[in-house]
């Protein structure tokens, strides 16, 4: 819509310095020549108007995202789960490559995020970012006694929050939330059309849940497609050529993929107890893991490790690896160190068939 007064014109010319950054220049010279760029129409036209980036106007710097400045994250890269890990690759260890930093950004300020990841870059840490934006794990579940969801302006301000504290930084991926179900898939592509629109050079990937039923996960085929710039694969319990053929399926979508391997030696794979088990990890549980990545290596998929432990039978909780005062913990940490990783980083092939015993660069559950 075009007005304007002779007020607004004198006013408009007064604040039009030049100082101005180039795109309230521009917002300026419309408004003096009478023509309005339109009121906010949503709570996250606020937030991303506020960096300037209003639809139609040029953005001043920082970009959003900043531009990468990397190669895509690939098998060799090693990675760890969760933002318990901050401390350790922050102030401790630089073992791993990138972390899977989760923003609960339904709940925690961007500015706190921000500083977080803050200290993960300085340290030299890629960060993956899995953004939480259900605010519950039955809404995450599509339960019919979940609470109701908000308004996508809602969420997509949410994004534009975390994004926007972040500007400076350079944040590999983008996930939004975890171990979707497919009844939420319409939202989560609305989601990730919204959010794209406006930071249209961040990756956003998309994550299935790892439940085995009906079928696996493939989206298109077993699931709903959805767009995405990625995709996530948590399967940590299937293995052997049910699994490779699985990885082929998804590598056929012609998307990059994340996986997140169980590392986790007394906590066996879907015990929800979460009780000690110091025997499934010498048993079976390397095998798992020895098959995972033999397939992850074949396709070419970068990837980062589920590494916790349970606290004791009467609390269900659990602590990452490096904070646990079990010694076994601190012994399986210190081998996957300074036997797994630097196997995993080098050139030498992992056989798809796994060997009868347990070869050396795969610490038993006691290191």
């Amino acid at each position: 819509m075009c007005h304007s007064s002779a007020a607004s014109r004198r006013q408009h010319s007064t604040l039009g310095s030049s100082t101005a950054p180039p795109w309230l220049k521009l917002a300026l010279a419309l408004l003096a020549s009478g023509c309005t760029l339109g009121e906010p129409t949503s709570e996250v036209d606020d937030v991303v108007r506020s960096s300037g980036h209003a639809e139609g106007v040029a953005a001043e710097s920082p970009p959003h995202p900043k531009a990468k400045t990397q190669s895509p994250l690939e098998f060799g890269d090693i990675g760890v789960y969760g933002s318990h890990w901050v401390d350790y690759l922050a102030h401790e260890r630089t073992d791993f490559d990138f972390i899977m930093y989760q923003a609960r950004i339904h709940a925690q300020a961007p500015e706190d995020l921000a500083g977080d990841l803050s200290l993960l870059a300085t340290a030299g840490v890629r960060l993956v970012v899995v953004a939480m934006f259900f605010e519950s794990k039955s809404q995450r579940a599509a339960r019919d006694d979940a609470p109701p969801l908000k308004s996508l302006d809602h969420y997509e301000a949410a994004f534009a929050g975390m994004l926007n504290a972040t500007a400076s930084l350079e944040i590999e991926i983008v996930t939004i939330d975890e171990e979707n179900r497919a009844a939420n898939a319409p939202f989560l592509s609305d989601l990730y059309d919204r959010v794209k629109r406006h930071y249209p050079a961040q990756d956003l990937y998309q994550w299935y849940s790892p439940t085995r039923k009906p079928s696996l996960a493939i989206p298109g085929k077993t699931r709903p497609a959805m767009p995405a710039d990625g995709w996530v694969i948590d399967n940590y319990g299937v293995h052997g050529n049910d699994f490779f053929e699985y990885i082929a399926e998804m590598d056929k979508l012609d998307k990059p993929l994340l996986a997140v391997v169980w590392a986790s030696p007394q906590w066996q794979v879907g015990d929800r107890s979460r009780r000690r088990n110091t025997r499934w990890w010498d048993s079976q549980g390397w095998k798992v893991f020895h098959s995972k990545l033999a397939t992850y290596q074949h396709f070419e998929v970068p990837v980062a490790f589920f590494m916790f432990a349970p606290l004791d039978p009467d609390n269900p909780g659990y602590i990452p690896l490096y904070q646990s005062s079990d010694e076994c913990s601190q012994n399986f940490l210190e081998a996957f160190r300074t036997r797994t990783i630097p196997r995993l980083r080098s050139s030498n092939e992992i056989p798809t068939q796994v060997p009868e015993n347990r070869p050396a660069w795969i610490p038993g559950h006691c290191g």
